[in-house]
């Protein structure tokens, strides 16, 4: 199967380069355009079903996934047991899963039964363009693909809590997502070293 590419220059500045330059309600009107995009991607129906997989269905691409690429996955609770899978199968692994995770709740709260949604996976401020106050483009769909409906959020949060932009992303109208992030966390400290990026 193959595809097409079409590329056009949209003017504007990247917001990772400008935010401390910005006013409040400026920075409000960006992330409530934000909010816009995420509803109108989360309205999609996956062709896939309850697959966890890329656009076309392929293998998922990210920063926090198993080796940087993977599955595709049948569902969620194969997509969060990959981790503890990877974990199982490094022969240098002394400590029990269990004590990595804590307890059975970060398997339930990411198992729970969350919608699969089309994710943008990489929406940072590094790849958000804005013009005259106002978001401009979302850029990098490379992470794209059909992903439970928290791995928007928790991929938005993966950097300190005083990262301006965790900030506002907790402020965003959408975001209901506090347990899973802190369960994705537990999650992802089992493959990190298999990560692509920190």
């Amino acid at each position: 199967m193959y595809g097409s590419i079409l590329m056009t220059r949209i003017p504007g500045q990247i917001l990772n380069d400008c935010h401390k330059s910005l006013e409040p309600s400026q920075l409000a009107s960006i992330m409530s355009d934000i909010d816009s995009c995420l509803a109108v991607m989360r309205r999609y129906s996956s062709p896939w079903g309850s697959r966890i997989c890329s656009v076309l269905g392929g293998r998922v691409h990210g920063a926090r996934i198993v080796g940087g690429r993977n599955g595709p996955y049948p569902n969620s609770l194969a997509f969060n047991h990959d981790y503890i899978q990877y974990k199982q199968s490094q022969r240098w692994v002394h400590e029990p899963v269990e004590e990595v995770l804590g307890d059975a709740e970060v398997m339930n709260t990411l198992s729970a039964n969350h919608r699969v949604v089309f994710t943008h996976g990489d929406l940072l401020p590094h790849n958000i363009l804005i013009r005259d106050g106002r978001l401009a483009a979302i850029l990098d769909w490379e992470f794209s693909g059909w992903f439970p409906e928290y791995w928007e959020y928790t991929e938005m949060q993966r950097f300190s809590p005083k990262y301006f932009w965790t900030q506002q992303v907790v402020a965003l109208p959408s975001y209901k997502y506090a347990a899973e992030l802190k369960a994705s966390r537990a999650m992802w400290t089992l493959a990190s070293d298999s990560f692509n990026f920190w």
